[in-house]
């Protein structure tokens, strides 16, 4: 049988990562909580297709014109984006929370972690991809990931958005950390899931008491401790243990008070 533990190897560890995650995931809702919910990724949008690095957010104009079909946009352009980055920070730091409120109750244990910490992986990474999508919609102009993570951020200058463009950059850095402040934590939970030499040792002495306790239940010792060991026992008296009377205890009731009236 494969024992699991459920202590965390390095506690204070895992204290000091819950505080990194913290002060990330406050950046993290600064920087998305600025964009939302479009400071400038339109703008960004049309810097990079101005110097012929991505499709042009003219495009769905021009669809509108001529009766054409909408082209999809690039996640990376998209407003779906953008909002998700948002709800994926708070939902961060409500799980933040509710994880520091239940380690502290004992109840945040590396199984519970690892569900969680997985579940996180899949939200940032998700973020990571939108953040650095590629745009293929126009077929003149393909873009394997933001212009703004592949070039310097002067291509935004004569349009007034290099600030823009620096917050970009740093919402995916922010972004990058969160991912792997989380991957340590599933590294931890992970590491804590195997038990060390000490934990296997007192759970073999556990075992060993008990199996020593079930095999002395039916010896001689046991019939000394059983507290009507005077007389012989039985089914019934097995079934349903009882304290014996004693003749003090009858020679008390004789001297009470109402049975001595009612005599």
């Amino acid at each position: 049988m494969v024992h699991i533990s459920r202590q965390w190897r390095h506690p204070k560890v895992l204290v000091g990562m819950m505080a990194a995650e913290l002060l990330d995931i406050v950046a993290c809702l600064v920087f998305f909580g600025i964009a939302n919910p479009d400071t400038y990724r339109t703008a960004m949008w049309q810097v990079g297709s101005d110097n012929g690095f991505n499709s042009s957010p003219l495009e769905v104009l021009y669809a509108y014109a001529n009766y054409r079909p909408l082209p999809t946009t690039p996640m990376v352009w998209s407003y779906f984006i953008t909002q998700y980055n948002v709800v994926c920070s708070i939902f961060t730091l409500f799980l933040l929370l509710v994880k520091a409120v239940a380690y502290v109750m004992g109840i945040w244990r590396p199984p519970v972690a690892l569900i969680g910490n997985i579940v996180l992986i899949g939200l940032w990474s998700l973020s990571i991809y939108g953040q650095a999508g590629p745009d293929y919609s126009d077929p003149a102009h393909p873009s394997r990931s933001a212009w703004y993570l592949r070039y310097s951020c002067d291509y935004a200058t004569p349009s007034g958005q290099y600030g823009h463009c620096v917050q970009a950059k740093l919402s995916f850095a922010v972004t990058c950390i969160m991912l792997g402040i989380i991957c340590l934590n599933l590294c931890l939970s992970v590491w804590s899931l195997f038990p060390t030499k000490e934990e296997m040792a007192e759970r073999k002495q556990r075992l060993e008491d008990c199996r020593a306790l079930e095999e002395t239940a039916g010896t001689d010792e046991v019939e000394k401790a059983w507290e009507m060991g005077i007389y012989p026992r039985s089914p019934a008296s097995v079934a349903q243990p009882f304290t014996p009377r004693t003749m003090a205890s009858y020679a008390l009731e004789r001297k009470l008070p109402l049975r001595a009236s009612s005599d």
